[in-house]
């Protein structure tokens, strides 16, 4: 499995139709989570206001205006963007907002892959809790 490089705009190599957030901002008074995706290009150009937009893994629709704080793990769009789903349940947000694999070397990152793209997330989750020390 090939990962995506984190500093490129592109997370998915020659599709240019969805773009992460974070290495695509130029101006300082947006600031956005790891690995949040936006459906399209110049996401600069429909944020309205100053403040902590969009959490770690959130994805913001093609053309929403965010005008307020987008969460963790969340999908948002429209003018104004809403939530229109977690991609999670709660428990498993906090458990990835702890684990943070984003951070983590490239070796552990790939050691993570297998429970990280695992289907069954009940199990995800308590070998999260394992790994994170949290039983």
């Amino acid at each position: 499995m090939r990962l995506s490089d984190p500093d490129s705009i592109f997370p998915v190599p020659n599709i240019n139709t969805v773009t992460y957030i974070k290495p695509a901002i130029t101006r300082q008074n947006i600031i956005a989570g790891d690995f949040s995706y936006y459906a399209g290009l110049n996401f600069e150009a429909h944020v309205t206001h100053h403040y902590e937009f969009n959490g770690d893994g959130a994805i913001i629709g093609l053309n929403s205006t965010v005008s307020r704080e987008i969460p963790p793990c969340s999908i948002a769009a429209g003018n104004p963007a809403r939530i229109i789903r977690r991609r999670f349940d709660d428990e498993m947000i906090v458990l990835l907002e702890k684990l943070k694999w984003w951070d983590k070397p490239l070796a552990e990152i790939r050691r993570l892959i297998p429970l990280l793209t695992c289907p069954d997330l009940e199990k995800v989750k308590r070998e999260l809790k394992i790994l994170l020390d949290m039983v």
